[in-house]
C-alpha cells in the first residue's frame, strides 16, 4: 500500500488532516509519468512486506 503519512497513535491528527483515522492511499493509477520503484532486502527504512 502506498499511503500518505500516518501519524500513528495520533488518530486525532489523522482525523483532522484526512477526515479518517487512517491516511488515504495514493491513487497510483492516476500517475501519468514513467515510474520506477526500487527495493532491497537490506533496506533499513522499510520492510519487504
Amino acid at each position: 500500500h502506498f499511503r500518505q503519512f500516518d501519524y500513528g497513535d495520533n488518530n486525532q491528527k489523522n482525523l483532522r488532516l484526512y477526515n479518517s483515522v487512517s491516511p488515504p492511499e495514493y491513487e497510483l493509477e492516476r500517475i501519468t509519468t514513467p515510474l520506477a520503484i526500487f527495493s532491497s532486502d537490506n533496506d533499513w527504512l522499510a520492510t519487504t512486506e
